[in-house]
Order: structure tokens, then sequence, then C-alpha cells
């Protein structure tokens, strides 16, 4: 079948251009088909698609996710001029391709004076001498738009209707490869989400398994010497007139290793506390030289005691904070307790404060002369369960909860933490930075249940009832009280009424109830209980024992109708003063 009015040589010329832009988009196509980049589509378009239509600009732009911004990411042009032309433009922008953009369909100049008429800007920013046509397509796929195609000529132009089909056609072809592309470098990024969350996970699982197998070993070196001391006192107690000296050596070998293992409970919980953002800081306005230098000398005696040499440098003024003091002496004790571990006997130990070249904050450095970081330790140090001590004796023990406590601790004021070393051999520094406090002062975050009277000495025959479901707990705090002479019956929970039944019939005048009690009775509802029961067993001072001891915790015990709380394990000095004090604060 003719095309109607064309001669037969002019026929066959229009057969064989047709012949040919088929078999170019043939090739087009199946380049496309083979990017898996938007790069790559834009190689094919420049390197392919512009010499074949003979323009002298190619221009491939992508839409931005929010469809403010088209963002090159290809271009082709003969002048060196194109690259001081900006790579990212707003789709408001007096260009073509923008407009093609906004409208969301074709737009084709034919001549250079429209050309220079609509877009004025546009020789100068391409850097083109002599105008010609200019041809623009957005890229839609599945109805969405993509992108836009874009082409400059040297010269005037018309566009036939095969022509503009050709164009058409390949801009929908890229349309398709981009967004092929798009979803394969969604896909790829994925991929390597994945990887990175399954490599977490592992390294994870890795420190996990690792940690739990270490805390098994740290747990049993206390639990080792208290279980060995208490059969010693049996068999002395038993064959041997025991000294006063021996009992005495031997409690202090489970006063010391009971102390440890409460401390290493007391890391777990705090780190747990850090990190679920259960920690509630006390805030006040301090002096950190007078604290770091107070919590240095608690710690020489030891550390002198075991070798070390121990150095302060502390400023002669005053250097404010607003700080939970407690918590900013526990982050420079667990630093000098780590420098101990790593630092053999006779080292030294070297602490530090100053104010940072910024003037705005605190810099407190503990250096030691130890062992040192390789680099892949220094580098995860503050984190959960990293251990520098990897060896089977573990001789220098810890949880490696340490540091990261430490890094816990000074960001919840604001501040940051990091680890030095030259490496092993070469010791370490640790650095803690607050922020300098402003005018004025912090109140205490939360009120405290009040505070022990100043007595010394506990009142001797108090009547008190301990309720608590740990018999051996039970009955070695129940000798203790007994010994200080007070009188003391012991029930094992609170349900089925035996505790209450005591309470009413014999009307203690302390009750020490443990909360996590079992059955359906616990701590809370005791207190609750006995301050609804009638006089004079409802104005008893009850006394919270819990392994939980945050504000919260110590606000449900005085919600529940408690005097006090206090944590498990508790001080047998603390639970004396708290006694002494009891019944002078209730009346």
């Amino acid at each position: 079948m003719g095309v109607p009015g064309l001669p037969a040589t002019a026929l066959a010329e229009h057969y064989r251009r047709l012949a040919d832009r088929l078999a170019r988009l043939q090739s087009l196509t199946a380049a496309l088909a083979r990017a898996r980049t938007a790069n790559e589509v834009s190689d094919v378009l420049l390197h392919e698609a512009v010499p074949a239509l003979d323009a002298e600009v190619g221009e491939l732009a992508i839409l931005s996710a929010d469809g403010a911004f088209l963002r090159e990411v290809g271009f082709s042009s003969v002048s060196p001029e194109r690259a001081r032309a900006p790579r990212e433009y707003p789709i408001d922008s007096p260009l073509p391709v923008a407009e093609a953009a906004r409208l969301g369909e074709s737009i084709v100049i034919t001549t250079g004076e429209e050309r220079d008429r609509r877009y004025p800007a546009l020789a100068g920013l391409l850097g083109l001498g002599k105008a010609g046509a200019v041809a623009a397509f957005p890229m839609f796929a599945d109805g969405k738009l993509l992108g836009v195609l874009g082409f400059c000529f040297a010269s005037a132009r018309e566009f036939s209707n095969q022509d503009l089909a050709f164009l058409q056609t390949l801009a929908d072809q890229c349309a398709l490869a981009i967004e092929r592309a798009q979803l394969h470098e969604l896909a790829q990024h994925e991929i390597a989400v994945r990887k990175t969350a399954e490599a977490a996970l592992t390294e994870a699982a890795r420190r996990k398994d690792e940690f739990l197998a270490m805390l098994a070993h740290e747990l049993r070196n206390p639990l080792a010497p208290i279980r060995n001391a208490a059969q010693t006192l049996r068999q002395l107690g038993d064959k041997f007139a025991v000294s006063e000296s021996q009992t005495a050596h031997v409690l202090e070998i489970i006063d010391r290793q009971s102390a440890h293992m409460a401390h290493m409970v007391d890391d777990l919980l705090d780190v747990s506390r850090v990190t679920q953002g259960r920690m509630l800081l006390r805030k006040a306005r301090l002096d950190l030289s007078v604290l770091v230098r107070a919590t240095v000398n608690d710690h020489r005696p030891a550390l002198e005691a075991a070798g070390f040499v121990v150095e302060l440098a502390i400023p002669d003024r005053a250097v404010w904070i607003e700080a939970d003091a407690t918590r900013i002496s526990q982050a420079v004790a667990n630093l000098l307790h780590n420098s101990q571990k790593f630092t053999s006997a006779g080292g030294v130990i070297t602490v530090s404060l100053g104010v940072d070249s910024s003037e705005s904050r605190a810099e407190i450095c503990v250096q030691d002369s130890g062992v040192g970081m390789e680099p892949t330790i220094l580098a995860s140090a503050f984190e959960p369960f990293v251990q520098a001590d990897r060896s089977l004796s573990r001789s220098r023990g810890g949880l490696g909860l340490g540091l990261p406590l430490v890094k816990g601790l000074i960001e919840l004021h604001g501040g940051s933490a990091r680890a030095e070393s030259a490496g092993l051999g070469q010791g370490s520094r640790f650095v803690l930075l607050l922020p300098l406090a402003s005018e004025g002062t912090i109140a205490s975050a939360a009120p405290a249940l009040p505070a022990p009277a100043a007595i010394s000495a506990a009142p001797t025959q108090r009547r008190i009832l301990l309720i608590e479901d740990n018999v051996d707990a039970a009955e070695i705090l129940g000798m203790w009280l007994e010994m200080d002479g007070h009188e003391v019956k012991i029930a094992h929970d609170g349900a089925q009424g035996v505790a209450l039944a005591l309470a009413e019939d014999w009307v203690p005048e302390i009750v020490l109830s443990d909360i996590g009690l079992p059955g359906d009775l616990d701590g809370y509802a005791v207190a609750r209980t006995l301050r609804s029961a009638k006089q004079p067993v409802s104005t008893s001072y009850l006394i919270a024992l819990s392994g939980y001891g945050q504000e919260r915790d110590k606000q449900l015990a005085r919600d529940a109708g408690f005097d006090r709380h206090l944590t498990k394990p508790v001080d047998p000095e603390v639970l004396q003063r708290v006694l002494a004090s009891a019944l002078v604060l209730r009346s």
C-alpha cells in the first residue's frame, strides 16, 4: 500500500527512513533493557540516541520524590560552559524540560526565534550559539511522572508525525527503563540493608552468647568463695575451737565477694535502665572539682594498697555543672575501676579536670599506663558486652558493662565520652565532656522518701514483722534483727492471710515487706491492706524491700502506703539507721 501523493522514488526513501527509524528504536530499546541504573539509562540516551537524532544537546532529568525539583542524571553538550550550569533546578524554572514536567505534556519548538522568545535564558545556560529547535517529552510509567527527556538542535527543524511518534516512544522506553532501574536500585538497597541487619544480628547474638558465658563465669567467681567460706565456718564450728580472727577473716571474704556480686548486678540493672530510658537523674548545681576530688580520694586507699600510683590534677577554681552527683561519681569510679583492671601493679593512674577549648564543657580525663587498646577494641570500647580480656582465665574480670554505663550516664547529662589509646602497651585515656552550668540551680527531679534521722543506735525490743518469700534471706535478716535486740516474726508470703493475721494479732511496730511476694497479694497490696485496717496496726511503720530501685518504684511504694523503700541487697548499717529513725519519724 502506497502513500498518497508521493512518487515512487520518494516513497522508497520514505520506507527506507521508516525502516531505519524502527531499527534504531529496536537497538535503543534493547540497550535500555540492559540498563540497570539511571546512569546507565542516561549513557544509552546520550551515546546512542543523541547522535542518532542529530541533536546538539540531550538531557535526562529525574523528578525528585517530592515533585519539586528535576535532577539531571545525564547531559550531553558541545559547550564547556555547561559545566557551570545547575545540575538540579526547581520544576517551575523557565526551561522547556521543567515546563514539560509541570504540564505533563510534550513541548516542541521548531525555530530558534520562538525558542529564544519563550526561553530567553536557555541559550546562555547551555552555552549554545545559533538557536535551533527544542523538544521535551515527559516520561510516564503507570501514569506516574518519572522525569523528562529533552533535546536541543543546532538549527530550525520541522517534526513530522513520525518524528514526534519516534521521540514519544523513546521517552516511553526511557520511562520503563528508569522505573526498572529504580526498582532494581531499591531491591539492591533492601538487600544491602537486610545483609547489614543480618550481620548486626549475628554479631549481637555472638556478643550475647559470649556475654552469657562470661556472666556465668563471673558470677561463679564470687559464689565459690562464699560457699567455701560458709562450709569452712560449718567445719570449724563442728571440729575446732574457732578464734575471733578466723571468724572475722571468713566473714570478710563473704562480705567482700557478696559486695562484688552486688556490684555486678547493679551494673546490669543500671545499663538496662539507661538503655530503656528509665534512669532518673536527680540534678543539682554542683562543683565538679569537689566531686571528682572526693571520688578519687574515696578510691585512693584501695588503689594505693594494690600498688598503683594515683595522681590528681584538679583546678583551684570551681567548675560548676548541673548534674546528678551520684551518677557522675559513679562514672568516674567506673573509669578508675577499669584502669585498675587493665594496669599492672606499680602503674600510674592520673585523673585530671579542666574546661575544653570551647569554654562550654567540663573535661574529666582518666589516664592509665596499662595495657592499652588495639584499634578494633578502641572503636567499640563503649558498646555493651565488648570484652578486651577474652582469655580463658579472664584474669582481668568484669562484665564489659562499666564503659557502656559510663557513656550512658554522661550522655544522659548532655555530654559525651571517648576513649583514646596509642595501641597495645601504650596505656589508655578516657575523656568525659559535660556541659558547664548556666546561672541558677535545678531542683530534685522528684521528692524523696523521708531521710532517716541522725540516730546512731537502733532502739531495742521493737516488734518487727518480716514478710519475705526467700526463706534463706528471711532467716538471715531475721537472725540479724534479733541479734540487734528486736523481737521478730516471719511470714513467707502475703497470701492466705498469714502475714495480715500476724499483723492484726501481734500488732508489730515495724513491718519489713518484700514487694515481689508469690500469689495474688504482693507487697503493695499488703501495705494497702494494713493501712486500711483498724488501729493500732494501721499505724505501723512500713518499709518496702525490693530489687527495683527506680524513682517510679519508690513512688509506687509511697502510693501503696509504705513509709520507706530500701533496695536489695540492703546494707545492714542503712537498715539499722532506718529502724532507729522509724518511730521517731512516725511520731
